[in-house]
């Protein structure tokens, strides 16, 4: 059989192939689902902020990584996706986070960073993050809020880059809905 999922990330490719071996296990126990149901199921299922293409021009990519497991899948899902591309990131993430490997993990790919501190009290700052990326080496640059941050980015994208935010799952819900505010205030 051939399969079809709209999630991308190399590691949703073994998520579906273990949700199809799970329904395959089911029919010994005579549970069965319609192949054509288990087709459609796997392309309707969506999972926000999880290596989720927001706008596909400008490319704008965001994700939910945040830790250390979770960027190291970002950085192999973006190295396959877009081996070519500069990569501008927005990054927010938990003060109580292992942000530093985090950091160091996507090192290789960050072109340019700018930070925002997600709405929670356990948020690292703005500043306090661009402090740490300038440390490690990266350009960086503290932005007020999400809304900046993404004006910033889209401001500075070339031909051959792409926008990557990243980080707590606290601030990719505002920063969905900041995308498509600007996109109805420039149509």
């Amino acid at each position: 059989e051939e399969y079809k999922t709209s999630i991308l990330g190399l590691h949703q490719t073994q998520n579906a192939l273990l949700a199809i071996e799970a329904l395959y296990a089911l029919e010994t126990l005579g549970v069965r689902v319609p192949q054509d149901a288990l087709k459609k199921g796997l392309v309707m299922a969506r999972w926000p902020a999880r290596f989720e293409i927001l706008s596909k021009d400008p490319l704008i990519v965001i994700d939910g990584a945040h830790n250390q497991q979770g960027v190291q899948i970002l950085k192999e899902n973006l190295e396959a996706y877009f081996k070519d591309k500069e990569i501008i990131f927005i990054m927010g993430v938990m003060r109580d986070k292992n942000y530093i490997e985090m950091i160091r993990e996507l090192k290789p790919l960050m072109h340019k960073v700018y930070t925002v501190t997600p709405n929670s009290s356990r948020a690292l700052s703005a500043v306090e993050l661009q402090k740490v990326l300038e440390d490690e080496g990266i350009d960086a640059k503290a932005c007020l809020g999400i809304t900046p941050a993404l004006e910033s980015s889209l401001k500075d994208i070339g031909e051959n880059q792409i926008v990557c935010a990243f980080g707590s799952l606290y601030f990719m819900g505002e920063l969905r809905a900041s995308f498509l505010h600007l996109e109805e205030k420039y149509e």
